[in-house]
């Protein structure tokens, strides 16, 4: 893995960990909490993308 693609995937579990901790507490605030799964989902499907076409290209 890239040290690119490792900083992106660190973000996503960033994201994760917030959407997390914001389910937990004592007023969940939903659309925030849709927001950083969604960039969690986001990224980790355009680092795996950017992976397989790299892979693809003989480019790893």
């Amino acid at each position: 893995m890239t040290p690119s693609a490792a900083e992106w995937l660190q973000k996503a579990e960033e994201d994760y960990g917030v959407a997390r901790w914001i389910a937990t507490g004592p007023t969940a605030a939903f659309n925030a909490i849709c927001f950083h799964c969604h960039q969690c989902e986001v990224i980790q499907i355009c680092t795996a993308v950017r992976r397989t076409m790299r892979d693809s290209m003989g480019l790893g």
